[in-house]
């Protein structure tokens, strides 16, 4: 499968329609080990917000709880953001909710899919995941604080070039549609959502995000499991809390 389209910060910038995500600057990277780590790099070096670090290949790309994000050359959306929110750290779940809504719905904006978040990160499409999302904060109290957002999707990602250990569980645009995906267009998507969607976030009307977010995932009065450090937690949904939280009830009704 051959395609033409590219993620170089020229064809990015033409025709998108946001006033800072992707109007600061862009590092682009033929290949890297993560968009992540870039994005750290230049978040300490003071970057503004906005910054986006975006890459055609990770050679270990990062996903959530150390594990690693399939990164294949050219079939996929590696994309990292830097932001400089004045929030509290109990509030930096709200990050990961709106990108989750962020992500799903740039991916449905532009194609045909029935798309579902799994909280908190994950979207999945027919119950396989599609897309992740990292969310991580400087530790370094000495610096400014910022916030760095990765955004992993699976475009154009054929079946058999899963590995084996995800193959049944992952899947991409290019499986679901048939249709080989541009990847511009969907960078170009996500940074206008995620300028709207922020622009609400930083203005505290948290309210429309959380109600797409519960629109998406259609998680509450479904029992769950959910898988701790050293324990897990099996429930019902009853809700997702104003900081992001899930808010699970277990069998002895412990919420």
């Amino acid at each position: 499968m051959e395609l033409s389209d590219s993620l170089l910060p020229s064809e990015i910038v033409l025709s998108l329609n946001t006033e800072i995500f992707g109007r600061r600057d862009i590092f682009y990277f033929d290949t890297t080990d993560s968009t992540n780590v870039i994005a750290e790099q230049k978040g300490y070096e003071g970057m503004p917000e906005g910054t986006l670090v975006i890459a055609d290949n990770q050679s270990k790309g990062r996903g959530r709880s150390g594990r690693y994000w399939f990164s294949p050359e050219k079939k996929g959306i590696y994309m990292s953001l830097i932001l400089r929110p004045r929030l509290l750290s109990a509030d930096i779940p709200k990050i990961t909710l709106m990108t989750a809504v962020v992500a799903a719905e740039s991916i449905s904006k532009l194609y045909d899919v029935d798309i579902r978040i799994k909280w908190p990160n994950d979207i999945l499409v027919n119950e396989k995941k599609i897309a992740g999302i990292l969310t991580t904060m400087n530790r370094d109290y000495n610096a400014e604080r910022f916030i760095v957002v990765g955004i992993g999707i699976n475009v154009n990602t054929e079946y058999n070039e899963f590995p084996d250990e995800i193959r049944s569980i992952a899947t991409s645009l290019f499986i679901e549609t048939d249709i080989a995906a541009g990847r511009t267009a969907l960078v170009q998507s996500i940074l206008e959502l995620f300028e709207y969607y922020y622009g609400l976030f930083q203005s505290s009307d948290f309210g429309p995000i959380m109600s797409k977010w519960k629109e998406l995932s259609q998680i509450v009065g479904k029992n769950v499991q959910i898988d701790l450090i050293n324990n897990s937690i099996t429930g019902e949904v009853i809700d997702i809390d104003s900081k992001g939280f899930l808010l699970v009830k277990n069998s002895a009704g412990k919420l």
